[in-house]
């Protein structure tokens, strides 16, 4: 059998009981809040009495209700029910992208990046995917909508295109450093947190899949067999700040805007609802600046927090990321 038609190690839905909990728990963390992400959709409640959890829109995802042996409950869009897949449509708009129509919107600024750089720089090139869902157009190991799985050396992922380059150029003992860079430059945000977690085991199980397919695969085919656990945990940490839970349009924790209330000299309440959704300022006037340009946050949820610069590892946080390009731009 020739490399181009070896089959992915994992299937589709990579089992959270094959992850390691310590990898499972780094993969589960939201770096803003703290916490554990959230699930953010009303599909799981039904399943409290089942597992003796709260799995509310603002609960968070437990670590050993989803590692179960017996039980795989979340699973990837193509594999829920049309019945579910209609109420997602309906409640938050989610619609997948095929393969072959990520492929087209990539290949275009791919030529263009490819072009003005050699691969090292190529690989290190920021990518975001936003409203990501489950990453089809950062990791491409099956096609979104029909489920089909996608051989390594014909995924067309953004990631995948770079870890592609790596195996072509680099040797064995430089493949890591490379392709945690790689990783590094990978960013993606999602509301829903079923889908946040898929995509972030996606992106980790492409890099192993593709180190697979590149060196050799050990005898075992969960990541739990995957030799270098530290490299694992390495590029969990970074998938867990790269990938993160956001409000796409207020760019805060999902649900966390709230009322302001300040009590009066005889003990009543006044409530002053957050200004920016009061006004609707969302998407780019979600990150508008004050009279005198200067940062006032419009919006008063938690504002989420990335890391652009893994040298220095230095937390920015994702409004005042689009606040600075606004004002490179003349907004």
């Amino acid at each position: 059998m020739s490399k181009d038609t070896i089959v992915p190690d994992f299937t589709r839905d990579v089992l959270e009981s094959d992850i390691p909990k310590d990898i499972l728990q780094i993969l589960l963390a939201d770096r803003t809040t703290g916490k554990n992400i959230m699930w953010m959709t009303d599909g799981y409640v039904k399943f409290e009495s089942t597992f003796d959890a709260k799995m509310g829109v603002q609960d968070e995802i437990d670590l050993d209700v989803i590692s179960r042996q017996d039980t795989k409950i979340i699973r990837p869009r193509v594999d829920k029910s049309k019945e579910e897949q209609k109420e997602r449509i309906k409640k938050r708009a989610e619609v997948f992208t095929p393969s072959w129509v990520c492929k087209e919107m990539i290949d275009l600024p791919d030529r263009e990046i490819r072009k003005s750089t050699d691969w090292r720089g190529y690989i290190r090139e920021p990518a975001l995917e936003i409203t990501c869902g489950e990453a089809p157009f950062l990791a491409s190991r099956y096609d979104a909508v029909s489920g089909d799985m996608i051989p390594v050396p014909k995924r067309i992922g953004i990631l995948d295109r770079k870890l592609l380059a790596i195996s072509k150029y680099c040797r064995k003992n430089a493949w890591f450093e490379h392709a945690l860079a790689a990783v590094r430059a990978s960013y993606g945000f999602e509301w829903q947190g079923d889908n946040l977690l898929i995509a972030r085991e996606n992106i980790l199980a492409s890099v192993v899949e593709h180190y697979w397919w590149r060196w050799g695969k050990i005898e075992s085919t969960d990541i739990a067999g995957f030799p270098h656990q530290d490299f694992l945990r390495a590029v969990s940490e970074v998938i867990s700040w790269n990938l993160w839970q956001m409000d796409g349009l207020r760019f805060v924790v999902p649900m966390s805007c709230h009322d302001t209330v300040e009590t009066d000299l005889l003990g009543g309440e006044n409530r002053t609802p957050c200004e920016g959704c009061t006004k609707k300022k969302w998407g780019p006037a979600a990150a508008d600046t004050g009279p005198y340009g200067e940062c006032c946050d419009i919006h008063n949820g938690i504002h989420c927090r990335i890391i652009l610069d893994w040298e220095t590892r230095e937390e920015i946080r994702f409004v005042d990321i689009v606040r600075e390009g606004r004002r490179e731009h003349g907004h």
